[in-house]
Order: structure tokens, then C-alpha cells, then sequence
């Protein structure tokens, strides 16, 4: 289950970014899914190696738990880490608010991550995570230390402006050996996997072409410093990170071009990686008014990829998308079925009903009211509602993710979503008393 807000619990939508199916068309340089893509999914299934083959450690970085950041692969909570500083949970790589860690840039703002061997192995590692930088400076993503700097994937505007660059360092603090990725775009998400083992350096970003180079240096760590993420903690040698990091994975192996595709495609959460679904959706009323829609929201536990929805009495009758929208013209109880699938299997089939009524009694207009506002709109993401006493109000995206739940007894209701993206948002305010329903469209726009 993936944590959109404490109000909503709600899987990460990988159907922002490209889903498998468009990885395995572009060596034909097809742009769309063709109608075979769900067996060719569970085809790939069969064939991927398991993401948790010696996955050493595993962070979401969503809020800290106090200062911890917990990590979610089987060594377990011995290599949690603590977070020091300014840094703050900020809206990850796939929008949803607080599932990442941005970091204030000062040599104070870091997350500490143990002294452990499991993270400093001495034949190879991998590194692979997303990252937004925000600074032209030259900046430190991950640090580890042998007799001088050991493992440095950081964005750099010195000889490799614009770049992610992975750097190994010889135990006597000598001339380190670099290996830099093509040249990036500043203020987006970029998936950077580093690799380094004791005769080759590897980098690639957002599953392109690896650049990889030689070198002779050994792993020769020094035995009293932990990993850091966002910094190097050492006086007078650090480099801060001024950005936001997700999703940051360590292994002690090289990671195959298969692997590395799918962590860019489908992004599982560190506990779930290797499972198929267990499907669930939320339905935000058991019971509508006829003629009225109602959007269906994927909650399906694991990374979901392919959902087979079946709506009785509704329209339409059958969808693929992820959270669609449904119709209901005619009164009576139906039934709502999904099956939800990944690159590791079919889940299961779940099914739930509705009610759909015919609505009569007093509404806004009756009651001699006026219909619901916003105000300002369009927004910076802070806006008004008015004119919204005994109602429920939910927001979603274009594509009818639920991105928040509430109910007012007011009046008023001042809201702050400042962390969203620019778009179009819908604002469903319906009437608890009466069953009326208002959709208002929201414009935001800015920074996310």
C-alpha cells in the first residue's frame, strides 16, 4: 500500500512514467502499446531475475519515522538511517506529496546511514535511486570513505557540467578515477544507477546507454565513518546537496540491463519488489445518485503495472486504466471486479458493489444557496473553498488519482496544496444531507 497523504492511502501511479511495454516496443520504434501487451508483461515475468538478490539495503524515503529512515530490504532495521539537519519530506518522483527527502544544502542537512560492511562491500556495488538537483554547484549525492573518498555519484558543474559522475579514490588520497554521464536537465527527476566494482566504474541516467570506464583502485575503506546520503560530513571536504532524493537502493552486485528497466519502469516499493499485486481499490461512496459518475482509485498492494476493471451497470462497462471513471444511468446494486497485475504475475480478483439511487430532496438551490467557489483560481496551490457547510470534498487529477479527502461543517475552508504540480484538478464537493454533487475545475500552476 503506498502512503498518499495521512488522510489516503494510494499506490504510486507508475503509469506516469513509461511502462514496460513501451520499453520493449522502442527497439521498433513503436510510441504505443499494442493489444498483446498484458502477455508479453507476464511473459517478461517469467524471465526477470529477482530484485532482491543481494539488495543489502533499501530506502522509500518517505517522512522519517522521528529522524529514521527505514530500510526496507531484508537486513531489516540494523541499517536504518538518521536524518540530521534541515531535511523535509517533499512530493517524489511520481508527485504523490511526502514520499521523498529534500535536503537544505548546508553541511548540516544528511542522512547517516550505518557503518556497515553490508553497504561497503569490497569486490562491487551498486547504486540506484532518483534524484532532482536544484544547484549548479558541485554537490555530493552519496558519499562513502576509504583513506580518502571511495563512492561519490554526484552532479558536478566542475569538468562535467550538467552531469552525474561516479568517483573512486585511491586509499592514499592520490588522483581519483571518474566516470560522467551525458549532460542532464537541472530541476527533474533523473534515475541514476552507479556502479563500482575493483577494475570498472559504470553510470547510467534514466535507463540510457551505461558509460563505463577502467581504473585499478581497490575498495580500502576507513573502518570509523558511515555512509552518507546528501553529503560527505567531513570537515572541510563537504560537498552539501541541495535537491531531493527517492527510492534509493544498495547492492553488492552488478544490476543486468533487465534489472535496471525494471526499477525505471515500474519502481517497486523496496518492500514489495518480486511480488505480484494484491488487488483493492477504495470507492469514495457505497452510494450515488443516478446519472452521476464516480471515480474507481487503484490501492492494489505491490506495484501494480495492468489493471482489468469490470463495472456492471456502468459506462463504460470494462476499463484498463488505472483509477477510471464510471457512469451509472439507472438505479440499482452492481457490482465493481478488479484484477491487478505487474511484471511478476496476475493478482487476485476482488470485487465490491454499489448502490445507485435515484436522488431526490432539497438541494443547494431549494435550500435558496449557492452553488460552491473557488477563490483565487487559478492558484499557486493555496485556495479557498466557499459556501461548503455539511459537505464532503475530495480532489483528484485529470486521470483520477484521489490526491485528498475532506469533510467540512463549515463554511469556509482554507486549503494548501502548494506541493502539487501544475495542471488541472477537479474539486468534487458533494452535499452529505442532500446527495448533490458540484465538480469545480482548479486550475494550479507554478513550481511544484
Amino acid at each position: 500500500m503506498y502512503k498518499l497523504n495521512p488522510l489516503v492511502k494510494i499506490e504510486k501511479p507508475s503509469f506516469i512514467k513509461r511502462i514496460l511495454c513501451d520499453e520493449l516496443f522502442i527497439f521498433s520504434n513503436m510510441k504505443t502499446l499494442a493489444l498483446g501487451c498484458m502477455s508479453l508483461l507476464v511473459a517478461f515475468a517469467s524471465a526477470q531475475p529477482n530484485l532482491n538478490i543481494k539488495l543489502q539495503a533499501c530506502y522509500d524515503l518517505d517522512c522519517p519515522t522521528g529522524n529514521l529512515i527505514t530500510n526496507g530490504a531484508t537486513t531489516g532495521s540494523a541499517l536504518d538511517g538518521t536524518v540530521h539537519g534541515n531535511v523535509t519530506c517533499v512530493a517524489g518522483h511520481l508527485g504523490i506529496p511526502s514520499t521523498a527527502l529534500k535536503f537544505g544544502g548546508t553541511a548540516l542537512d544528511y542522512v547517516a546511514l550505518p557503518n556497515s560492511s553490508l553497504i561497503r562491500p569490497t569486490t562491487s556495488i551498486t547504486i540506484a535511486g532518483w534524484f532532482y538537483v536544484t544547484n549548479t554547484n558541485y554537490e555530493t549525492l552519496v558519499f562513502t570513505k576509504n583513506a580518502c573518498q571511495s563512492i561519490l555519484p554526484g552532479y558536478t558543474t566542475s569538468s562535467n557540467s550538467g552531469k552525474f559522475a561516479l568517483t573512486k579514490y585511491p586509499p592514499g588520497c592520490g588522483t581519483g578515477t571518474t566516470v560522467s554521464s551525458a549532460t542532464t536537465i537541472m530541476n527533474t527527476w533523473h534515475f541514476v544507477v552507479a556502479y563500482a566494482d575493483n577494475s570498472r566504474l559504470r553510470i547510467s541516467v534514466d535507463n540510457g546507454t551505461p558509460v563505463t570506464i577502467s581504473h585499478t583502485l581497490v575498495f580500502n575503506y576507513d573502518p570509523t565513518t558511515s555512509v552518507i546520503l546528501g553529503g560527505t560530513n567531513l570537515a572541510g571536504t563537504n560537498f552539501p546537496f541541495t535537491g531531493q532524493m527517492d527510492n534509493i537502493r544498495f547492492y553488492n552486485r552488478e544490476l543486468i540491463p533487465s534489472e535496471i528497466a525494471t526499477l525505471y519502469s515500474f519502481d517497486p516499493y523496496c518492500t514489495d519488489a518480486g511480488l505480484p499485486p494484491v488487488s483493492d481499490f477504495n470507492i469514495s461512496s457505497n452510494i450515488i445518485c443516478d446519472n452521476e459518475s464516480i471515480v474507481y482509485v487503484n490501492q492494489s498492494a505491490n506495484t501494480s503495472n495492468a489493471w482489468n476493471w469490470e463495472f456492471e451497470g456502468g459506462s463504460p462497462s470494462t476499463s484498463t486504466l488505472i483509477s477510471p471513471s464510471v457512469n451509472y444511468n439507472t438505479p440499482g446494486v452492481y457490482t465493481i471486479s478488479l484484477v491487478a497485475s505487474n511484471n511478476y504475475g496476475i493478482g487476485n480478483k476482488v470485487t465490491k458493489t454499489i448502490t445507485v439511487t435515484t436522488c431526490a430532496g432539497a438541494s443547494w438551490h431549494t435550500k435558496n444557496e449557492q452553488y460552491p467557489e473557488i477563490f483565487p483560481n487559478p492558484t499557486n496551490g493555496r485556495f479557498t473553498l466557499n459556501r461548503i457547510p455539511d459537505c464532503d470534498v475530495s480532489i483528484s487529477d485529470v486521470s483520477g488519482w484521489l490526491i485528498d479527502v475532506v469533510h467540512s461543517d463549515s463554511e469556509r475552508l482554507e486549503m494548501n496544496y502548494s506541493n502539487l504540480r501544475p495542471g488541472v484538478y477537479y474539486v468534487n464537493v458533494r452535499h452529505r444531507v442532500t446527495g448533490e454533487l458540484k465538480v469545480l475545475k482548479l486550475l494550479v500552476y507554478g513550481k511544484p
